[in-house]
This record gives C-alpha cells, structure tokens and sequence, in this order.
C-alpha cells in the first residue's frame, strides 16, 4: 500500500505491479501512516488533517472514517 500527499491511497499487487485500488479524498490531506490488520483485510490510514479511514483491502470500500484528536496522524497500529 501507499499513501500520498494529495490523501489518495493505493494498493497495489506485487505480482503485475499494478494497483488493485485507489481511493482518494475531496479535501487534500497528507496520507501519513499506513497499517494492515493482522489478518490483511484491512488497511487503516491516518492523515495530515487527524482523520482516519479504515478500508477493506479486497474491494478498497471506505468502511470507517473519523477524526482523532491532535494535530495529525503519525502512527498507526492495529493490536
């Protein structure tokens, strides 16, 4: 997975090196941290405006989203 300045994220199979997804953003973010679930089916991203998205890495489908308090996110781990 990758994470981008303009808030878009995609992952990408190693394979064919090409992207499976991207989702973006309508308002610009840094897309800072990355993490994957223990079991890989799903992606958190954490970003530069201190929100978080948690995505279902089969079909790249937001399936959360919401704001953290602080002034940004800079890490991210699932436990």
């Amino acid at each position: 997975a990758a994470g981008h300045t303009d808030g878009s994220v995609a992952l990408w199979d190693c394979a064919d090196r090409t992207a499976r997804w991207t989702v973006t953003r309508s308002a610009p973010a840094e897309a800072r941290a990355l993490a994957f679930s223990p079991d890989g089916a799903r992606l958190a991203v954490g970003y530069s405006d201190s929100w978080l998205r948690i995505i279902d890495t089969a079909s790249g489908e937001v399936l959360l989203q919401f704001r953290a308090a602080g002034s940004g996110v800079s890490h991210l781990q699932f436990t």
